[in-house]
């Protein structure tokens, strides 16, 4: 919790000045309490994300954070995720499914939906 916050190098989200009685939140600190973003997916973030990242491995690093962790796929809708998954119009990178996997998991549901929001498309104009 807060001595993860504060020991962070750069700090991440919590600064404290040099005596170190007076803290102040950082510009990143500030996005996290507006958009109630979890630390866990912000260091993730930090470790995932450079200047270099490209569009698929953001959208690859968003789907997987802990804001997603409960948003599994139903049964009723991997038929609809793979045949999305298949058309090049609705989405740009296509969701891979290693081998030995399990499929389709929250995170490959959750890059699939991202990327039809982003190109403002919807899974039922696809099927």
């Amino acid at each position: 919790g807060y001595q993860k916050l504060s020991e962070a190098k750069p700090p991440l989200c919590v600064a404290k000045d040099e005596d170190g009685m007076t803290f102040e939140s950082t510009d990143l600190g500030r996005v996290m309490a507006k958009y109630c973003v979890a630390f866990k997916t912000m260091e993730t973030m930090g470790e995932k994300l450079s200047a270099k990242t490209t569009m698929g491995e953001l959208i690859e690093c968003l789907s997987e954070a802990e804001e997603f962790q409960d948003f599994k796929p139903r049964q009723d809708q991997k038929k609809i995720l793979e045949e999305t998954n298949k058309k090049k119009d609705a989405i740009r990178y296509t969701i891979k499914k290693p081998v030995h996997t399990g499929g389709w998991t929250g995170a490959r549901k959750v890059a699939l939906l991202l990327q039809m929001a982003m190109s403002g498309g919807s899974i039922i104009e696809h099927r």
